[in-house]
């Protein structure tokens, strides 16, 4: 997602996984539009990018996402 609107990097990477669905399970977090951020449970973990610097956030989420 970017800014909440739903773009092809993060659509090509469910394509992806889903090709893996009898293999595994996946959720996708909204940390910059929600701050919602995944627990220490999973296996892997990856981060798509999103519009602007991640280093210049709103505060909340980016301040969350670094101490995760």
């Amino acid at each position: 997602m970017y800014a909440g609107t739903p773009n092809q990097g993060m659509r090509c990477i469910c394509e992806i996984l889903d090709g893996y669905r009898d293999q595994l399970t996946y959720d996708i977090f909204d940390v910059r539009s929600k701050a919602n951020l995944p627990g220490l449970q999973f296996d892997a973990y990856l981060s798509t990018g999103g519009p602007g610097n991640p280093l210049e956030g709103d505060g909340h989420w980016d301040r969350k996402y670094y101490a995760w």
